[in-house]
């Protein structure tokens, strides 16, 4: 472009939008290329995470009993929602915040059809 510019096959308003369009085209790659590194470490430090739980589980594969130790190791805090009683029924929803992971995302099935 430049070439073309000073050869004269370019005219020099022409060669300034041009310039000025890579310009912001570069600017705007550069500006995604920071956004996808952020999101990429994150997904990373997200993996290593759901790894470091997936070992300590592995801890307790043959669990008999759930003791106060352990659930402190894997639960970092339990929300538990007001009793909404709307429909005729007791729904209570609880969210569970697990180390490392935070709170998972729920499950497709009702409540009624998880407690029968």
């Amino acid at each position: 472009m430049y070439e073309d510019n000073v050869s004269g096959k370019l005219n020099d308003i022409r060669f300034e939008e041009l310039s000025s369009d890579y310009e912001v085209e570069q600017a705007e790659l550069e500006s995604k290329l920071e956004q996808w590194q952020v999101e990429l470490d994150e997904q990373e430090q997200h993996t290593e995470d759901v790894e470091r739980f997936i070992r300590k589980c592995k801890q307790y594969i043959d669990l008999t009993e759930l003791t106060p130790t352990i659930l402190n190791e894997l639960v970092c805090k339990v929300f538990v929602e007001s009793p909404d009683k709307s429909d005729g029924k007791r729904r209570q929803n609880i969210h569970i915040s697990y180390d490392l992971l935070g709170i998972l995302p729920e499950l497709n099935t009702s409540t009624d059809e998880r407690m029968a």
